[in-house]
């Protein structure tokens, strides 16, 4: 009786959780000999070209192969046949639920004998005609984002732009996206195949920088069922640690003297002049093998501290001015901005274990601490020198 109720207790855990299409992908293909003939039997090796067990496979009587559920990277094929020689086709790039078709022609010859060949960027997945796109792992290191978001890199897919937030619980970062035309709350966030939606207001639960993350994928609309509820889906998969050490480090700083002055800061228009500005971000993540090809950590930190006002116009000046004459008992504060002081730290912990070649297992461990003070006080907010910020939103 007692061992049937210790086995019942993994099943309650597992009711509680909502499944999702896993963040993984696949390869598939055909082999064919000079003349375009199928080759059966042939042995399909399928390795990470980061580090890790490779995967492996025959091809049927047809001469097709499958290789499901890969982890998103770099990886290599090589196909062995009697009669054959070793052929290997390198570099072919899988993203987040991707199914590629990679057909390898093999040459004549003696086991002994090799021919390498460079993969080419496939520019169509034949496979699935979902609309969407998707920012590759080179893209997300190396493109030049002002503000190094992750709802600002998902907003250069097409389909997808960045929104202003009309109601946040999420401290300083609120991360709405518009996908597919939606209205920026209504979309489903995938972090390697596993919800990442904040249910109170939408959007995105934690935020994930950079240095962490490995790719972006949106499916604008037509999705298949596994990947939840939504007007349209983002797909992330975060980094994971290879067979060689890297690590990463940055920094970034900007103030008001890179900035153009606003409208309403504008002493012409009425203003005090520009407002004060100040935009501190920076981190860096480390990654590396525990046991070569098994065995492997990744980490990865950031924190932002901003010092943003949102300028008032000369009318709310004046009007602030005449309340400071009229009532100087309650220290009405004159000021041509309202001060919306905010930080955010994201981290991420992960641990990836591959104990053989049909099992891949990861322990990942994030999250997210940001507060933003006055984001609900407008330009017409009356601030109080005993008491300079009105409201305070936390997120942790």
């Amino acid at each position: 009786m007692i061992r049937k109720v210790l086995c019942c207790i993994p099943l309650l855990f597992l009711s509680a959780i909502s499944l999702f299409g896993q963040a993984s992908a696949s390869l598939n293909g055909r082999v064919t000999d000079p003349r375009g003939k199928p080759v059966a039997g042939a042995a399909v090796s399928v390795g990470n070209a980061a580090g890790g067990i490779p995967r492996g496979t025959v091809t049927n009587g047809e001469g097709l192969y499958n290789v499901p559920s890969l982890v998103p990277g770099s990886y290599n094929i090589k196909v062995t046949a009697q009669g054959f020689s070793n052929t290997e086709t390198k570099g072919v790039e899988l993203l987040t639920g991707s199914d590629l078709t990679v057909d390898i022609r093999v040459s004549l010859g003696t086991l002994q004998q090799s021919v390498s060949v460079n993969a080419q960027a496939a520019l169509v997945e034949s496979s699935q005609s979902t609309p969407g796109g998707a920012i590759r792992p080179s893209e997300v290191a190396e493109l030049p984002i002002l503000n190094r978001t992750m709802a600002a890199m998902i907003a250069l897919i097409p389909g997808a732009r960045e929104v202003a937030a009309t109601v946040s619980s999420h401290g300083a970062l609120s991360n709405w996206v518009s996908v597919g035309g939606g209205s920026g709350q209504n979309f489903q966030t995938l972090v390697d195949g596993t919800e990442n939606r904040e249910d109170q207001c939408g959007g995105i639960m934690i935020s994930y920088n950079l240095d962490s993350v490995l790719e972006f994928k949106t499916l604008t609309h037509g999705a298949g069922a596994e990947y939840g509820r939504g007007t349209g889906q983002v797909l992330i998969a975060t980094r994971s640690g290879t067979n060689a050490v890297h690590g990463t480090a940055f920094g970034y700083y900007r103030n008001q003297d890179l900035i153009r002055t606003d409208y309403f800061s504008d002493p012409a228009h009425g203003g005090l002049g520009k407002a004060p500005f100040q935009h501190q971000q920076f981190g860096g993540s480390v990654g590396g093998p525990i046991i070569r090809n098994k065995l492997f950590y990744f980490g990865s930190y950031e924190y932002i501290k901003q010092n943003y006002n949102v300028p008032r116009s000369g009318q709310q000046i004046g009007e602030l001015n005449a309340l400071a004459t009229a009532l100087p008992q309650y220290g009405i504060v004159t000021n041509g901005s309202v001060p919306q002081p905010s930080t955010d730290n994201t981290y991420i912990a992960k641990v990836n274990w591959q104990p053989n070649a049909a099992h891949n297992l990861f322990v990942r461990w994030s999250g997210e601490a940001g507060s933003i003070q006055n984001d609900y006080s407008g330009n017409t907010a009356i601030l109080l020198n005993w008491e300079p910020y009105q409201d305070k939103d936390q997120q942790s």
